[in-house]
């Protein structure tokens, strides 16, 4: 089954009440900042299931090894 299957499904499924809907929650624990950035500490409940396993790599030869943001490849806006 295609990904466009399995959300059609599941639409059908939520929308005639076979499923229930369940939001996760969520709540705002603490906010700081770390140096010059705003950093927020989320907690989330909820269920989850494993979907896949993913290796990340890090290439010392990386340009941006650290990491960057939009602004740092396009300009400011």
């Amino acid at each position: 089954m295609s990904g466009s299957n399995a959300i059609c499904v599941a639409t059908v499924l939520l929308d005639a009440g076979i499923i229930p809907m369940v939001e996760p929650e969520n709540n705002l624990v603490l906010e700081t900042t770390v140096g010059a950035q705003t950093a927020l500490m989320p907690e989330i409940s909820g269920r989850g299931w494993i979907t896949g396993m993913h290796q990340h790599m890090l290439d010392p030869s990386d340009p941006w090894l650290e990491g960057y943001r939009l602004s740092d490849t396009l300009g400011a806006q």
